[in-house]
């Protein structure tokens, strides 16, 4: 990387491995039973890789309302982004290192306020039509982000109501002064702006499918290593994409294909796997004990551990339940929680306290525990200080029909400890969803987005201000407000921890979001599957790997 401006680059890059520093991530393929085999003498080309989907994905306009990790989960094999972040099987699980992608080297203003990002020469999108293997420009990166921020032409027009927007707050234009140079400018300083540019959630999109639907959402045409294979895929079944013959780093890419088999029950995605149906085996709802029986089963397969750096959090909205506008209701609730007993029952005991708003490694172990105290005797204290009596309060929870249940019955059996009940309303996504959105609930379990951003991962700043886009819960704290800016306006990494630090305490004070525990998971892979593990940035964790068998 050749960067002008590598002094502030570097410190923003700090600032992405410090925040990672202390979380106690666990990362340990286990070596094969029987001492292992020899290794590979290299890469071997060709072969279908077999992933698996808990579900379908249902669009592809990130703009739109209402994503899963499953669309971005092809997005990054058929999409690319300006950056990425490094991965492979070297690479640990929370690792921050950011590099070239589509952009081969990128520059930051003195100030943060400009960021200048050069494109690589000889970006082709895929030869599909409406685009028809054309080659990328600087036009296509505006077009983008301009979409995405419903700014430029498409301010005031009908767009998709957008889940992105806060990736674009404070954004004042983006400028394409010749076909290889994109500057993007911020009003202010904006240092989480380079882990949002190698996030999934802002690919680079060619226009001319905007102009055939009026949307992005139903075709998936990108410059990435594999194309959408529309005749093999077979919505509820499986989903496939196709080696990008016209890929600029096509000798990188080493699968004829990828297919992902849609697969809702864990058991038939267990059995799956032990049958060798199944090559890598990423998936949410693997827990502790389903680890366990895979190994026992199938010895050869290499064990990921890895406990995730964003956290589970509990949303609580101030906009339904008088109740819930009281700081000593909030902060009862908070002390209801029993943190280490979500750790043993959900996680084998790999989890570890979260607090909303903070990021792995930003307090001690000892600050931790002061700031996720569980305490039922003052929890009932504090609801009485309240006015509120035993079983005098009753809050809704809303859950989607896919959430698995045990962490919410968890929850659940803890707030009655302490007089709280709480009944559950299950709705589909597209109900769920708007209520969300709207507020309209009591509390929510919720996790972040993986953009490897405590700015929106650790629920800091989309969250807690107050004009934010993702404020769904009501918070309105003008001193919480000044100190989320810092949060964003400040570039100099230990004092940008510093500034998160004080802004987490606060919300903890308040009780405006009590964390519950970052979640541990497990992931799988076959024997013969290399150069394959898990990372936390949703995309392209399987475009490197090849098949030794």
């Amino acid at each position: 990387m050749h960067l002008r401006h590598s002094h502030l680059f570097g410190a923003l890059v700090a600032l992405a491995l410090l925040t990672t520093t202390g979380c106690g991530t666990a990362q340990t393929p286990a070596a094969p039973a029987g001492g292992g085999t020899a290794a590979p003498a290299g890469p071997k080309t060709g072969g279908v890789l077999t992933a698996v989907f808990a579900s379908d994905p249902n669009e592809w306009d990130m703009r739109g309302q209402g994503k899963t990790g499953v669309n971005v989960q092809l997005h990054g094999l058929v999409y690319e982004t300006l950056l990425r972040f490094k991965h492979g099987s070297d690479v640990e699980y929370s690792s921050q290192i950011l590099q070239p992608r589509l952009a081969e080297r990128w520059e930051v203003a003195p100030d943060g306020k400009a960021f200048t990002f050069t494109l690589r020469k000889g970006v082709k999108f895929q030869n599909v039509p409406p685009v028809n293997g054309r080659a990328l420009t600087s036009a296509d990166v505006k077009w983008s982000l301009d979409y995405y921020s419903a700014r430029s032409e498409f301010e005031g027009k009908k767009v998709p109501a957008s889940q992105v927007d806060f990736m674009y707050e404070g954004l004042d234009k983006v400028e394409a002064p010749d076909a290889n140079t994109v500057v993007v400018r911020f009003k202010d300083p904006y240092a989480p702006f380079l882990n949002y540019a190698a996030s999934q959630w802002m690919p680079i999109a060619a226009k001319e499918v905007y102009q055939q639907d009026g949307s992005l959402k139903d075709h998936l045409i990108g410059t990435g290593p594999f194309t959408f294979d529309d005749k093999a895929t077979q919505k509820g079944t499986v989903w496939v994409v196709k080696k990008n013959p016209d890929y600029w780093n096509a000798s990188s890419i080493y699968l004829d294909g990828i297919k992902r088999l849609v697969l809702p029950e864990i058991a038939t995605a267990q059995a799956a796997f032990a049958t060798k149906q199944v090559d890598a085996w990423a998936d949410a709802r693997i827990v502790a004990q389903t680890a366990q029986a895979v190994k026992s089963t199938n010895p050869q397969a290499t064990l990921f551990t890895y406990r995730v750096p964003i956290g589970n959090a509990l949303l609580i909205s101030q906009k339904k339940t008088k109740a819930l506008t009281d700081a000593r209701v909030r902060r009862a609730i908070s002390l209801a929680i029993d943190r280490e007993e979500h750790s043993k029952v959900l996680f084998g005991g790999e989890g570890a306290p979260f607090i909303a708003g903070s990021w792995p490694g930003i307090f001690t172990q000892q600050e931790a525990a002061a700031l996720t105290k569980y305490d039922t005797a003052q929890a009932q204290q504090l609801l009485q200080q309240a006015g509120i009596q035993p079983g005098g309060l009753t809050l809704e929870m809303i859950i989607t029909n896919t959430d698995d249940t045990a962490q919410h019955q968890l929850l659940q059996a803890q707030l009655k400890k302490v007089g709280i009940e709480v009944k559950f309303t299950i709705l589909p996504r597209e109900q769920h969803r708007p209520r969300l959105y709207a507020g309209d609930f009591d509390i929510y379990r919720n996790s972040g987005a993986g953009l490897l951003e405590a700015d929106v991962d650790s629920f800091l700043f989309g969250e807690f201000y107050s004009q934010s886009t993702l404020n769904w819960v009501g918070t309105n704290d003008p001193e919480l407000d000044k100190m989320l800016l810092a949060t964003r306006q400040t570039l100099d990494p230990q004092k940008r921890n510093e500034a998160i630090k004080a802004a987490a305490r606060r919300i903890n004070e308040q009780g405006y979001d009590p964390g519950i525990v970052y979640p541990a998971n497990w992931a799988f892979s076959q024997s013969y599957v290399k150069n394959w593990r898990p990372h936390f940035a949703n995309g392209e964790t399987e475009a490197f790997a090849w098949l030794d068998k």
